[in-house]
């Protein structure tokens, strides 16, 4: 004896109908008559007979039917209550996932004003390469992605959400602070970089020879040692806002360097049902205002329309 076997049963006994039955199930006829003959052998025991309407119960098929019927109400109830304590599950649980520049300038910062709003809610931030977050979105481990350099794949949607700007800055009483450089004599300059950097990759990209004096593992420790002057120091604008605003540090006019940066994107599934706080996250990205940094990152594509019409490398 099998549960489906007792699950057509019952509702073969609540239409008194094969036919029915097999439409509400799902099923052909043949197979639900197999179904019943397969209980009847089992038990040894006539549990129906045909009628002019379809069937009718024997004595044993009502006592059956009225000891199964509560078993199988139990049973779907307990399925109910576990699928909605799933889906309740998923639905307080929001995955975002971003670059490092960008979840730690835009994601964070965000999540600020979203979590006032949604204080039950968990949050899991998922932060690596562009290529690793697009892929979590794919495969639904994340619900929304903040990347750059997008594959465009079609079951992914794509708005463009900012540009990212490549600088190059000095402490603040630094004499070259003053200077405006040629990207030439920018490369000239001993420079500090992030190891593996997207800055650094982007000058190789474009032909260009840095020379780069000392790499870091870290943004932070580019910065600590531009303010060490132990070289210039090369990371996207939003990297630096906060130093920028104190003073601590200050920007060499490079105007070349704006047709180095990036757009951003952001990415979810075309077809995905996000939750409500998701969906309530996703038009907050796309909202305005933004913060200073995200300002900046709007204002930098802004000015570099024409150039990065001309050169947008893939």
């Amino acid at each position: 004896m099998k549960l489906n076997q007792l699950r057509i049963f019952v509702c073969a006994a609540r239409h008194l109908n094969l036919s029915n039955a097999a439409l509400e199930l799902g099923m052909s006829q043949p197979a639900v008559s197999l179904q019943m003959k397969k209980l009847e052998d089992e038990f040894g025991v006539k549990l129906y007979r045909a009628s002019n309407r379809g069937i009718e119960l024997t004595q044993q098929g009502h006592a059956f039917a009225d000891s199964v019927h509560p078993l199988i109400k139990n049973l779907d109830q307990i399925e109910h209550d576990l699928k909605s304590s799933s889906a309740s599950a998923k639905a307080k649980l929001l995955t975002i996932g971003g670059t490092h520049t960008l979840t730690e300038t835009v994601l964070l910062q965000r999540l600020v004003g979203f979590r006032s709003r949604y204080p039950d809610i968990r949050i899991n931030i998922e932060t690596g390469g562009s290529a690793t977050i697009e892929a979590g979105v794919r495969n639904s481990k994340i619900d929304i992605g903040l990347i750059s350099g997008p594959s465009h794949f079609r079951e992914c949607e794509y708005e463009e959400f900012g540009n990212q700007e490549i600088v190059a800055f000095v402490p603040g009483d630094h004499p070259l602070r003053e200077k405006t450089l040629t990207l030439a004599q920018l490369m000239r300059e001993p420079l500090v970089t992030k190891k593996g950097g997207t800055c650094v990759k982007r000058l190789l990209h474009w032909g260009l020879k840095p020379n780069i004096a000392l790499e870091c593992g870290a943004a932070d420790a580019v910065k600590a040692a531009a303010l060490k002057n132990l070289g210039v120091g090369l990371l996207f604008r939003a990297r630096i806002e906060d130093d920028l605003l104190r003073g601590d540090l200050d920007l060499i006019a490079v105007p070349e360097l704006q047709k180095l940066s990036r757009k951003s994107f952001i990415v979810y599934q075309k077809h995905k049902n996000l939750s409500k706080a998701g969906l309530d996250f996703l038009a907050d990205l796309k909202r305005q205002p933004r913060s200073a940094t995200e300002q900046d990152l709007v204002a930098g594509q802004a000015l570099l329309a024409p150039a990065s019409t001309r050169m947008d490398p893939v």
